[in-house]
């Protein structure tokens, strides 16, 4: 991975914008101090920051085909690129070097912008064709790869850069805050993938494309996350064997590409389902690197699933101690990472986790995705299954398998209120309400359960926090458990888990790649119907069944144990909330200019939860608002 940044001028002379291009360069250098390159035309200046993977000696950028005039910086790894470098030589292509972008040059130049079919991987970049005086920036399909822009000198120059403090350090723009995406922030902790913090700055959406031609930008989807089949026939063979079969195929493959690189590759390994599948596949097809397993010292709980799962592969299992250290410090120096407000409960340990594997290699794979696209969150996705089995069903089946006691209590807060406002006694009419209350209303509930009533109380107006709800949402017409599931995987998984793994993993200069988000695999498992992911009796299952004749017993029927989450005491959550209380009674703390701070020291006593978003805005306001 690298970082990149540029700027595109119609008006010309370009090369007046270097000293902002380099201040950019300078503020990415964590994304890539392996190397840095600049180049200008009349029309675009073009910076790089490298990270070497791929054909260390020879993949400086920017990188250029002189014979096209075409110049390109571009972050990430395209996987299974030699291949389409073989097919591409058949077709009387020739290469200089052997990087995946010089692969990318030239598929541009035989297909233009329809190139993105012919790419799997992360990846953001901008392609200059100084011939034709295009901008071609792309972003790949999940946002596992950042890529942020500005508009500039109305409209003639767009400035763009892997990372807002690069955008942020080096232009002058109107630093209003968008209201909606402050909504979401402090109701969910994080900015939605199709925002910025900024009203007046942009990012490329996720499988996403955009040209720039003589000052007018036009933006397209390339691709969207598929909507998982929804009924119970599977369109991939005649039942879960079979599509478990096909499955394992897919994903192995995926493995042994996501292997390439001209550095060592490790993984981690922290002894779950997710991880523990990727480490053994990748044992299958030659992987000889170390799986890594980190343990807070506190917290020894996954180690001897670890050791199982690498024992019956044949790896190595380097064991590695994450230091309990001082809270407050943790909590400082992870959240520094992110240009824009973000706060999740396992932020700081993938931070640390991501900083000590910069020891080992530049390269991790991670089991990142899976449970998103296979229904991993059982305290969300198995009650929500449970619900919509019983909506399912007939009246008199209703009232013969499940007492009405039992069924309230099984419900979501959601159907039990709309339940329990009737007479207990009148299971009809309980029946009724329960088949009104759909999978996707509860999981908006999960969503914003207990946030309105504080994120108003902090002067976020109404309609931005309505607005919000309503991105949250899904598409209108399509509420069952997998608009869930494809709903999550488009903005927790791309605005959250993406955000946070690229950050705290460029931070420390490593690559993490994640081979259950290649799109192959994800349209795979589109025709794959929800009952063969998750149902309210097991999540996983089609993982399950492809990996029940090569993983342990004790790992295959394992439950969802977060990777990297640390334990809070109160100790610190005490920590937390006076250091939030002075910034809050400072006067030169900027946080007051975006929420009313009254509100927010009545908000703190006893909420812990809500003081950690706060002290996170107020120290992102300081350094950027």
């Amino acid at each position: 991975m690298c970082g990149i940044c540029g700027v595109i001028s119609t008006g010309g002379n370009a090369s007046r914008f270097e000293p902002q291009v380099r201040q950019m360069m300078s503020r990415i250098v964590h994304r890539g101090p392996d190397g840095e390159g600049y180049s200008a035309f009349e029309n675009a200046a073009l910076g790089h920051r490298r990270l070497s993977i791929i054909d260390p000696q020879n993949g400086q950028q920017p990188m250029s085909d002189t014979e096209a005039d075409l110049s390109i910086t571009f972050n990430g790894e395209i996987y299974g690129f030699r291949d389409t470098r073989m097919s591409l030589e058949e077709l009387g292509d020739t290469f200089r070097t052997g990087t995946d972008t010089e692969v990318l040059l030239k598929l541009y130049r035989r297909y233009g912008t329809d190139m993105l079919s012919h790419v799997s991987g992360a990846f953001a970049f901008c392609i200059w064709d100084n011939r034709h005086k295009i901008a071609f920036l792309a972003r790949d399909r999940f946002g596992e790869k950042p890529l942020y822009y500005l508009s500039l000198e109305s409209g003639r120059t767009v400035a763009f850069c892997s990372e807002v403090e690069g955008l942020s350090d080096a232009f002058e723009f109107d630093r209003s805050i968008d209201q909606i995406s402050l909504a979401h922030f402090l109701g969910r902790g994080f900015v939605p993938p199709h925002r910025t913090i900024f009203s007046n700055m942009s990012t490329l959406p996720p499988g996403t494309a955009m040209t720039i031609i003589n000052g007018e930008t036009r933006t397209w989807r390339y691709w969207d996350i598929p909507m998982p089949a929804v009924t119970h026939g599977c369109a991939v063979g005649k039942g879960l064997a079979d599509a478990a079969e096909g499955f394992r195929d897919t994903l192995l493959e995926v493995v042994r590409k996501q292997l390439v690189a001209d550095v060592p590759v490790n993984f981690f390994l922290s002894g779950g389902l997710d991880s523990s599948s990727i480490v053994t596949l990748a044992s299958k097809v030659g992987f000889q690197g170390q799986v890594l397993n980190y343990q807070h010292s506190e917290d020894q709980s996954q180690l001897r699933f670890a050791r199982l799962v690498a024992e019956r592969s044949g790896v190595p299992l380097t064991l590695v101690d994450v230091p309990a250290g001082d809270p407050l410090e943790m909590f400082e120096k992870a959240t520094a990472a992110y240009g824009e407000p973000f706060w999740d409960s396992s932020l700081i340990g993938v931070f640390n986790i991501c900083a000590l594997a910069s020891r080992y290699s530049k390269v991790i794979i991670s089991g990142d995705g899976a449970d998103e696209l296979l229904g991993g969150y059982v305290w969300w996705y198995s009650r929500i299954a449970r619900l919509q089995e019983i909506r399912d069903m007939p009246l008199l089946e209703f009232l013969a398998r499940m007492p009405v006691a039992a069924m309230a209590w099984t419900m979501s807060k959601l159907a039990r209120r709309r339940a329990a406002t009737q007479a207990s006694t009148d299971a009809r009419l309980m029946w009724n309400r329960i088949r009104g209350t759909t999978p996707s209303a509860v999981r908006e509930e999960q969503k914003w359960q207990g946030v309105e009533g504080p994120v108003l109380a902090l002067g976020i107006p109404k309609t931005a926090l309505r607005s919000a709800q309503a991105e949250t949402a899904g598409p209108a017409g399509e509420t069952g458990l997998s608009a869930v599931l494809q709903n999550d995987q488009t903005n927790y998984l791309c605005g959250n888990m993406m955000v946070k793994t690229d950050r705290a993993s460029m931070r420390s200069s490593i690559e993490v790649r994640c081979p259950f988000l290649d799109h192959r695999l994800v349209e795979y498992l589109a025709q794959v119907p929800i009952d063969f992911k998750v149902t309210s009796r097991g999540d996983k299952i089609l993982l399950r069944e492809a990996m029940a004749n090569d993983l342990p017993p004790e790992v295959l029927s394992r439950d969802k144990q977060g990777f990297g989450v640390r334990r809070h005491d109160r100790d610190e959550d005490r920590q937390i909330e006076r250091k939030l209380a002075d910034r809050l009674g400072d006067s030169d703390a900027r946080i007051d200019r975006i929420v009313d701070p009254d509100a927010a020291r009545a908000l703190m006593p006893g909420n812990p939860g809500f003081n950690r978003p706060l002290l996170v805005l107020s120290n992102w306001a300081d350094r950027h608002a």
